[in-house]
């Protein structure tokens, strides 16, 4: 499905992509939540007609991507094949939102991916193996971003959320949102907040 990324589209939508890494050692990388309730006797044709053709999926992880490819959908988000950290992704989400020009500045890191900043957060492109092809990519996905129909995620069951982030999740009160935790994650007594999807 999503290996290292190479993005070409076709005509078509399909995407092509190297396969230098394999899927099965990929699958096993996904978060629990794509990876234990992805749906296995539904129809593939009965998905196609539920599913928009057109949605722009912002998520602090591969989660988004791999919805898109089981979907078979087109890369309408920039965030594909990365990671926000997630002590940034709040306020990165905000500026995001905001529509405020998302310019990525490369840095240097101990990782062999493209690391960058960019509206004010670290972004990991694990399935990229240049800053160009991640800029390239990048840029081309954020121009195809449909602002109407935008559906955000949040998985607050990984490391460095904190009880404040739910806390400041719950008061942005996003709509076509969706928070994922852990049994393991401490919340707030008025839960966390979901918009319907």
């Amino acid at each position: 499905l999503l290996s290292n990324a190479s993005c070409e589209t076709s005509e078509d939508g399909k995407q092509s992509r190297k396969e230098s890494v394999p899927w099965r050692r990929w699958a096993a990388t996904l978060p629990d939540a794509v990876a234990m309730n992805r749906p296995r006797t539904i129809d593939p044709s009965l998905l196609k007609r539920l599913t928009p053709t057109s949605v722009s999926i912002v998520s602090n992880d591969c989660w988004g991507g791999a919805l898109y490819s089981r979907l078979g959908l087109r890369f309408e988000s920039p965030l594909i094949g990365l990671v926000v950290e997630a002590e940034d992704y709040l306020d990165f989400l905000i500026r995001f939102l905001a529509k405020e020009e998302p310019k990525l500045e490369f840095i240097s890191s101990e990782y062999d991916f493209p690391v960058a900043l960019c509206l004010g957060a670290r972004l990991k492109f694990y399935h990229y193996e240049s800053e160009e092809e991640a800029a390239s990519c990048f840029g081309r996905r954020y121009e195809r971003i449909n602002w109407n129909r935008l559906r955000v995620k949040a998985d607050f069951g990984k490391s460095g959320h904190t009880l404040k982030d739910i806390e400041r999740w719950n008061e942005i009160q996003l709509p076509h949102s969706l928070a994922l935790y852990s049994p393991e994650t401490v919340i707030p007594d008025a839960g966390v907040h979901h918009g319907l999807l």
